[in-house]
């Protein structure tokens, strides 16, 4: 039984069949999906939506208001759609401690949606990606406020949540990417729902295949499987999009032609699947999961420079590293004063001089007093990368160095 509202009667827990307005026309939203977050009506009110068709069978009807006086709960009409010219989708800069905020929220609220994927894969259901959309859209915004916040965020992977963490992170860096590459907004959009959604073929692969570390010659062949097994899920979505198709089956190729499940060298491989394989690798780099020690942001990029063009698109990898910084935010670096410091913000004009937060004496083995310094204007000199694991800490005191909660 469906019902049409306005999208301003929109509720946490309402199933929506389909989607009035300037969205209405776009195949992403020809998917129906569950409101999970209060995050996704905004993203549907402030794309524009003026009404939606809710399915009553399947989640909440609007609720009749005190008295039940049924005249009152006829559907208010819905706001102007915005104007010519006016933006409904322009965030503004924020610090990165009020993003990381909003950055904890959006990866709380994502998780039911990335969840329910999931779970629709192992229960052999159709994927509804609709709300993925919304997730993505999110993290856009968030991006946009603050371009490292999520990143950071997103690559501290709490025990049981690597799955989906991963997910989004390679999301968030995908999104990124595509914008340091200047790609038109449209296919950045789809580059982060292929960061969603790249690697769904995992979850028909047993789990011993999946997992990282050394593989039977049958596990192997299992794990080799799962882009062709993304690729067939998404067909049965009817996801009309090519830019998520491609990144699933093909963000396992490598430039020199020793990837995964085709061999394809560098001109047979689209811009997109050179993203995702930059994005996906870093982040299996630096996430703890079965298998793997996470690595420090700073081992993982130079992992990754000195295998590009033979594993890695050197155009795409030079727009990878503007992105997140040749030091990336939450680096510790050993000074040449012999203190630890961890990276809290990117100097654009000087990549190799961020500004650092001191916090630990390797010659006394003690913390010290906590110090901000803007390498550019210091006699410090950064002398190695280390891990913060090797010294005691973890990523998410790290955080509280550099981007300490309200």
């Amino acid at each position: 039984m469906l019902r049409r509202i306005g999208s301003e009667q929109l509720q946490v827990g309402m199933f929506v069949a389909r989607l009035g307005g300037p969205w209405i026309n776009h195949p992403f939203w020809r998917a129906r999906f569950l409101v999970a977050s209060a995050e996704q009506i905004r993203q549907i009110q402030s794309a524009g939506v003026r009404e939606v068709w809710i399915d009553l069978l399947k989640g909440r009807n609007v609720p009749a208001p005190e008295g039940g006086d049924a005249a009152a709960s006829a559907i208010l009409p819905s706001p102007p759609a915005p104007g010519a010219g006016e933006s409904a989708d322009a965030p503004s800069p924020a610090t990165l401690e009020a993003e990381i905020v909003h950055a904890r929220a959006l990866l709380q609220s994502g998780k039911a949606v990335i969840g329910s994927m999931f779970a629709d894969v192992r229960m052999g259901r159709a994927l509804e990606l609709s709300g993925a959309l919304l997730l993505v859209d999110s993290a856009s915004r968030s991006l946009s406020r603050h371009g490292q916040a999520l990143l950071a965020l997103a690559r501290l992977k709490a025990r049981g949540d690597d799955n989906y963490l991963h997910a989004f992170a390679v999301c968030a860096l995908m999104i990124a990417v595509g914008r340091t590459l200047g790609l038109p907004d449209d296919e950045v959009r789809e580059l982060g729902l292929a960061g969603l959604v790249h690697d769904i073929g995992k979850l028909t692969v047993p789990d011993a295949a999946s997992r990282s570390g050394e593989r039977t010659p049958e596990q192997d062949e299992a794990y080799r499987r799962h882009p062709s097994a993304s690729y067939r899920l998404l067909n049965e979505a009817r996801l009309y999009s090519n830019i998520p198709l491609d990144v699933c089956v093909h963000h396992h190729e490598r430039v020199d032609g020793r990837g995964f499940p085709f061999g394809l060298i560098g001109r047979e491989l689209s811009v997109h699947a050179k993203i995702g394989a930059i994005c996906d690798t870093y982040d299996a780099l630096t996430g703890g999961h079965p298998g793997h020690q996470p690595w420090s942001p700073a081992r993982a990029m130079e992992y990754m420079a000195v295998r590009v063009d033979t594993l890695f698109d050197r155009r795409v990898f030079k727009a990878f590293s503007r992105t997140v910084g040749i030091y990336p935010l939450g680096t510790v670096l050993r000074l040449r004063s012999n203190r630890l410091a961890v990276v809290c913000a990117q100097n654009d004009a000087d990549p190799l001089r961020p500004r650092v937060m001191a916090f630990y004496s390797v010659a006394q083995s003690r913390p010290v007093p906590n110090a901000l310094i803007d390498l550019r204007h210091s006699d410090e000199t950064v002398v190695a990368f280390e891990n913060a694991a090797d010294w005691g800490y973890t990523e998410e005191q790290l955080l509280e160095l550099y981007a300490p909660a309200a």
